[in-house]
């Protein structure tokens, strides 16, 4: 089968490197919060996803995985968060979501009542500034932004 062959030489000559900062600071909001991962997949199963994270080290730090070539839905529909939330224990006003894309990401998050949080390292998506509680460009940011948006003013 030619597919096994192709995400194979993707894993190992094509994937993605993280983005700045990410393996440093993810393993440490690990230590303080129970991570979930949601993941709209386009052209990259979820089966590979995961196979990127064990590979920088993160696949340990998350709680919960949910993408969406296996849920079943994608972001921005409410199930894909609420589910999330579920597997981890907690309500959606006691979450925050992380994304780049204020449509899929901030919108429906917020939507379902989770805190939002737009990183704009990536895309610069200024447009979702008015719906995310927070934002942030660089990942050695992102621990002072959950630290402000746990202070009892912001909730």
């Amino acid at each position: 089968d030619l597919c096994p062959r192709i995400e194979e030489i993707y894993l190992h000559s094509g994937a993605p490197q993280p983005v700045a900062g990410v393996t440093d600071v993810i393993p440490r909001l690990a230590d303080r919060y129970r991570l979930g991962l949601i993941s709209d997949v386009g052209l990259t199963p979820g089966r590979i996803l995961r196979e990127l994270l064990r590979r920088d080290g993160l696949l340990p730090c998350f709680q919960q995985l949910t993408f969406s070539d296996e849920f079943g839905a994608t972001k921005p529909t409410e199930e894909i968060f609420l589910h999330t939330v579920q597997m981890l224990g907690v309500q959606p006003d006691e979450a925050a979501h992380i994304g780049d894309l204020p449509e899929t990401d901030i919108a429906g998050a917020h939507a379902v009542g989770m805190r939002t949080i737009l990183f704009l390292g990536v895309s610069d998506r200024q447009d979702g500034l008015a719906l995310a509680d927070a934002a942030y460009d660089r990942y050695d940011a992102l621990e002072a932004v959950l630290r402000q948006l746990d202070e009892p003013q912001c909730r």
